[in-house]
């Protein structure tokens, strides 16, 4: 690593806070609240759509979008219901996430890449998010599950680029430096960990509490015509949110992105390759497991209780 990095500042600190306070509007209200209730409604009015057509008019959904005789289904190669396609959609946006954070995991770790990778990502990722303004039609529900899976990814991405930055800030803190011993460094960067991480939670929660009450409002006096589950204007008011929180992790992500220093972390060997050496580490990371026990069940629990909070 480079000796001489920048000294953490309080702007620099409350800068990193920010960008949870952008990005986990689209994950809260976005992602777990708004795209899959679009999903649901989209592939369902597909589903009565294909019932209709097949059947000249004859069989028609009712109000929620149901059939009492038969079950509903759209075609991605093979039959299947809305319900399900949408829990499929979010799965794979979760499986995709895994391979892309190995992938890329030695980009965050290494080298002077978290800064631009963490602008990329944000940038692409919420104007993508945005883009679901104009996907309120029927037409539109496999566009939206392909964008579903992609802006997970980005969003998932940025994430590891902004966690990047954490141990780097902690390291080049004015009371890590000033630390006279090993044991006193140890406690120094644990106290300060936890004390930047969970501010970091805290603006985040904050952000996500603040757009989940405004995007509410917009839901409330938004002039829906009907409860039916093909109400145009409902799915308009459902991907107007969608469009604030992509907005609000944009404007907020890039000014918290212009607080942060170009920090650098440890040197990429030359003879390595960016993403075999990622998997690669990955791979011994789980063959050490075995030798410890404790470790490994943690690490299990700590994916199940996290796939599941975030799913």
């Amino acid at each position: 690593m480079n000796n001489i990095q920048p000294i953490t500042t309080k702007k620099e600190i409350k800068s990193w806070y920010l960008y949870d306070f952008a990005n986990s509007v689209f994950a809260t209200p976005g992602l777990a609240m708004f795209v899959p209730i679009l999903l649901d409604r989209l592939t369902t009015q597909k589903a009565c759509s294909i019932l209709k057509n097949n059947s000249n008019g004859e069989k028609v959904c009712d109000d929620n979008g149901h059939y009492e005789e038969e079950k509903i289904f759209v075609n991605i190669g093979f039959n299947i219901t809305p319900e399900s396609f949408a829990f499929a959609i979010l799965g794979l946006s979760v499986l995709f996430q895994a391979f892309f954070f190995i992938s890329f995991g030695t980009y965050a770790d290494y080298g002077k890449n978290k800064k631009r990778l963490l602008t990329i990502n944000t940038i692409i990722g919420s104007v993508l998010a945005m883009g679901f303004i104009v996907l309120f039609e029927e037409w539109s529900w496999f566009i939206v599950g392909c964008l579903t899976i992609i802006t997970n990814i980005l969003f998932g991405l940025a994430i590891v680029f902004y966690n990047a930055y954490l141990p780097l800030l902690v390291r080049n803190h004015g009371d890590y430096i000033n630390a006279n011993t090993d044991d006193k460094k140890m406690e120094v960067e644990d106290n300060l960990s936890n004390k930047i991480s969970t501010y970091g939670f805290m603006w985040g929660y904050c952000g996500s509490l603040i757009v989940t009450i405004l995007t509410f409002i917009i839901i409330v006096f938004y002039p829906n015509t009907t409860n039916r589950y093909d109400d145009r204007n409902t799915n308009i008011s459902i991907c107007l949110c969608i469009f604030f929180t992509g907005l609000w992790w944009l404007v907020f992500g890039l000014i918290s992105i212009s607080g942060l220093e170009e920090r650098e972390g440890n040197e990429f060997p030359d003879d390595e390759n960016w993403i075999l050496f990622s998997w690669r580490r990955t791979y011994l990371t789980i063959k050490q497991l075995k030798n410890h026990k404790n470790i490994k069940y943690f690490m299990i629990s700590y994916f199940l209780f996290s796939d599941a909070y975030s799913t």
